[in-house]
This record gives C-alpha cells, structure tokens and sequence, in this order.
C-alpha cells in the first residue's frame, strides 16, 4: 500500500520531511508537505453544520461547478432542471453538502451568474436541506484530515 503523507498525519516529523525533500530537491507535484491545514472550532465538531461558510461573498456559479474537480458531485436536477445542492462523500453514508442560495441551471450556467453559499452540513445522503423529524450526524465523526481537506475545498471556494 502506497500512502501519501498529510501534514496532519506527520506531526513532529513534518519538518524532518520537509528537510529530506528541500534537501534532494524533491519536487511535489501538488501542494502535500506544506499545504494549508485546518481545524473543526469546537461548536462546529459538536454540531452538523460549518455556518462559516454560509452567506458569504457573491460567487460565481463557474466557482460552484468547478468544485467537481475537488471531488465534489453536483445533485440530481430538480424541478426546471435546476441542480440545488453539491456533495461530497466523506465516509460510508456520510456527506458533506452545500446548497447554493439558487442552485446551477443544468446546460445553463448563466441564468443564475453569481450565489451565496446557503447552508453547508453534514448528512447521510445528498439532498436538499430539511430539519423536520431528522437526527444528523455531527462533524465530530470526520478524522482530522478529512476535515481539514472540506474546509481547505470550502475556503478556496468562498474566498475572493
């Protein structure tokens, strides 16, 4: 089994890592070794939502369907073709979903220009967000890495 190495998993040994690639002029293909890490706050580990992400800036709709390449899968279009929410598996019958405020238009990404991220949470399975009656599980479920890998794919998408 080949494993890539997390800065999470390496802990102390990070920077003895970083001096053995630095040192034999390792290129990374990717960011790996000095990638940005982040954390759960201790109300989001405790709760089924990350609202740090939700009403943020305009975005552009292109930014939302871009997140396909990090792994993320747009929803099955609803009424008027409309895809109201992006997905990501995080675990067996976990996901990590975020609903636009307007959702992509299948084939027509213009009709909506710009959005707001609108509610980001975890759940067991893809769909529109609904409270009534439900149980969801909490963040405190992730291990760090995977964590740190939705907030780093959330981050870069709200930020300007």
């Amino acid at each position: 089994t080949v494993r890539l190495a997390h800065p999470l998993l390496l802990g102390d040994d990070l920077a003895a890592w970083s001096e053995v690639f630095a040192d034999y002029e390792i290129l990374q293909p990717f960011r790996q070794l000095g990638r940005q890490v982040y954390a759960l706050t201790d109300e989001e580990r405790a709760g089924h939502r990350l609202t740090r992400f939700e009403n943020g800036p305009l975005l552009p709709t292109a930014r939302l369907v871009g997140m396909e390449r990090r792994g993320w899968q747009r929803g099955e279009p609803q009424d008027a073709g409309v895809e109201r929410w992006l997905s990501r598996r995080v675990g067996p019958d976990r996901y990590v979903v975020l609903s636009p405020e307007h959702g992509i238009t299948v084939g027509m990404h213009d009709v909506f220009p710009e959005q707001r991220v609108e509610t980001v949470w975890l759940d067991v399975r893809p769909g529109d967000y609904w409270t009534h009656n439900r149980t969801f599980p909490t963040f405190a479920e992730l291990d760090p890495v995977t964590a740190s890998e939705v907030i780093a794919d959330l981050t870069e998408l709200t930020t300007p």
